[in-house]
This record gives structure tokens, C-alpha cells and sequence, in this order.
């Protein structure tokens, strides 16, 4: 499914349940260019495993509020696909990151080692 891009800049998907990590990724896709703040606390369904969304997350690049709070189910993969976000232009790809970022909230998440909050950075 591919949704057009809708001009969002603020996703706030707070305490959501039954939703996947496939279902998000088609949501953030949507709005990448505009999104700004993305919320998703209090998800802990095991079906985040899938970190696909994350994949969605990594082409945010104005980004400047992330909000994954109580999030259990995510894991290290999640931040690894964060930070594989690429930009192609003029025929030069970078990885510009989330250089606009300036709130991360990571409480709660039990399946994270230390490394994973510094690849946001």
C-alpha cells in the first residue's frame, strides 16, 4: 500500500494496540518528508518485533521529537535500521541522521543495550 504523502508533521500513535510493525511503517512512509514529531509510547505488543518500522523512521529526516516510551517489544534491530536512513543527491549518498533531533524518549524500553540510543544520535 502506498499512501500519498500527506503533509503530517505530527504522529501521535500513543497507547495504540494490535497494531505491527508493517502497519506502522506504510503510516510513517506516508509522511516521512513532513513528519516532525512521531509518539508511539505505551505500544508494547509483541508484534513491534518487527522493526520494520523503524526502516520507515530512518527517511525522517527533520525529525525532532521521538517519543518510544514503554515500547517493550523493540529491540536493538530497531535502532539498527534507524540509522541506515540514506539520501541520493546529485549522485552522492549520505546519511544525514536526525540532524533537526532534539527530544529522544526511550523510557522503559527493556531489550536495548547501550549502543542503540547513540545511533539516533
Amino acid at each position: 500500500m502506498n499512501l500519498p504523502n500527506n503533509g503530517i508533521t505530527h504522529l501521535c500513535l500513543n497507547g495504540v494496540t494490535g497494531v505491527t510493525g508493517k502497519g506502522l511503517y506504510e503510516i510513517i512512509n506516508s509522511c516521512k518528508d513532513t513528519l516532525t514529531i512521531y509518539e508511539s509510547a505505551q505500544m508494547d505488543q509483541d508484534e513491534l518485533k518487527d522493526s520494520k518500522f523503524a526502516k520507515a523512521l530512518a527517511y525522517c529526516f527533520n525529525l525532532q521529537c521521538l517519543d518510544l516510551g514503554g515500547c517493550k517489544a523493540i529491540g536493538d534491530d530497531f535502532f539498527n535500521n534507524i540509522a541506515m536512513g540514506e539520501r541520493k543527491e546529485e549522485g552522492i549518498t549520505t546519511k544525514p541522521g536526525f540532524a533537526h533531533l532534539h527530544t529522544i524518549k526511550l523510557n522503559f524500553l527493556t531489550r536495548i543495550m547501550d549502543g542503540s540510543a547513540t545511533k539516533c544520535c
